[in-house]
């Protein structure tokens, strides 16, 4: 059995030796130290108090109990040596925090500070004041993700398990067992909200459409070049999986003239996380640039302006992807002063975003209509109007409400 007891100059740890000789602790101290629970370390000189209490004749009858200084008070915590926990670090524990057994050794007695100590090169502060210190509901937390016998019980038979169904049809599945048990597990273990990062998150978006819905009611003060600068300061923000825009492209187009490859310019290049190169056109929010006004055969079809967006695009693409291996290494060449540190672009089927035109005056067959058209180029470029930009946002905004 360990207690600890609290006083105001010091922290006690009392033991009381409850299987075979009470003896066995005065002979490992005679010999030099003692360890229990493959935790605690301590010498002679640490003993504060010893109690022999008999209940008869039998020697096994008695009960010894021993008190060990382990901290002593320093400005707030209780500093315990780390050569009494076997590390080489000092531990600091708050005065006001609840200390047990449990507070040191987890399942089947692995040290928790041993296990701490092999992570960090420095002492180890929890609760208080201290700017470094580990807060105390999340060492609780940090305790609950030591593995419990039952888990490293699921664990071991998981893994015999793995080795034996080459051999024997009988096995049990004790993988899928394992892996029901810490789907249980996991329930239990406290995750921590992050309303501060959302909260963030819904300000910085709320930013962006609204600054974005300004400009469209002012879209006519900017000249096509001045919108599309202006637009391309959001476009990182928008499109979280890129991280770089390119300008000015140069791609090689074999196909118009066999005779002498041509040189086109893709104005806007966007670089995911991974370096793969896809392609954006920014239009001006023109209004009726969309969607015919009338029928044709009973459809509502697309505009000049959308289709020779849709076209250039996939033109573009083309060349990108037929251009191949020496290609690639062009635009790496050309781009590499535009290029995040160690980042080499990559032409892997790339896909095209457009962004053009508003949507909020269409009628419901023109917008069932323009839905068709944005869903057939699905597989290669995205179509927004402006209005589904908005709209987009604002699903983001609302995303962002509530921290989950």
């Amino acid at each position: 059995m360990i207690e600890f007891e609290k006083t105001s100059q010091s922290l006690l740890l009392i033991y009381e030796a409850e299987y075979g000789s009470p003896d066995w602790v005065a002979g490992k101290l005679d010999n030099g130290a003692v360890r229990l629970v493959r935790t605690f370390q301590f010498e002679k000189t640490d003993i504060a108090n010893t109690q022999r209490d008999e209940f008869g004749s039998d020697a096994e009858d008695e009960h010894v109990t021993y008190t060990f200084s382990f901290g002593v008070f320093e400005a707030g915590y209780y500093r315990i040596s780390g050569a009494k926990l076997g590390i080489k670090r000092d531990v600091y524990l708050s005065t006001a925090m609840p200390i047990s057994k449990d507070t040191f050794v987890a399942n089947r007695n692995i040290s928790v500070f041993a296990r701490i100590a092999e992570l960090v090169d420095e002492d180890i502060y929890i609760g208080g004041d201290k700017t470094a210190a580990i807060p105390l509901s999340e060492f609780d937390n940090l305790l609950k993700t030591f593995p419990t016998t039952t888990e490293v019980d699921h664990y071991a038979r998981s893994r015999v398990a793995r080795v034996l169904k080459d051999y024997f049809e009988t096995t049990t599945d004790a993988e899928e067992a394992f892996g029901r048990y810490m789907r249980t597990r996991s329930t239990e273990t406290k995750i921590p909200s992050l309303p501060v990062v959302y909260e963030n998150e819904r300000i910085k978006f709320e930013f962006i459409r609204d600054a974005i819905s300004g400009y469209l009611r002012e879209e006519n003060s900017f000249g096509e070049n001045e919108w599309r600068d202006l637009m391309l300061k959001f476009v990182l923000l928008i499109f979280p999986k890129y991280v770089c825009v390119l300008r000015n492209i140069r791609i090689k187009d074999f196909y118009s003239n066999p005779e002498k490859p041509t040189n086109r310019y893709i104005d806007i290049g966007l670089l995911d996380a991974n370096g793969h190169l896809d392609l954006m056109e920014i239009k001006k929010p023109f209004a009726n640039c969309l969607v015919s006004e009338g029928l044709y055969r009973g459809n509502f079809t697309p505009r000049k302006e959308l289709s020779g967006a849709v076209m250039q695009a996939e033109k573009y693409l083309f060349h990108l992807n037929k251009w191949g291996v020496e290609g690639e290494q062009d635009i790496n060449r050309r781009q590499s002063g535009h290029l995040p540190t160690g980042m080499t672009i990559r032409i892997t089927n790339p896909r095209a975003i457009i962004i053009a035109g508003r949507s909020h005056t269409l009628s419901y067959q023109q917008a069932f209509d323009f839905e068709f058209i944005k869903r057939k180029y699905a597989n290669i470029m995205d179509i927004l109007s402006y209005d589904d930009l908005l709209r987009r946002l604002s699903n983001i905004i609302e995303k962002f409400r509530v921290a989950p």
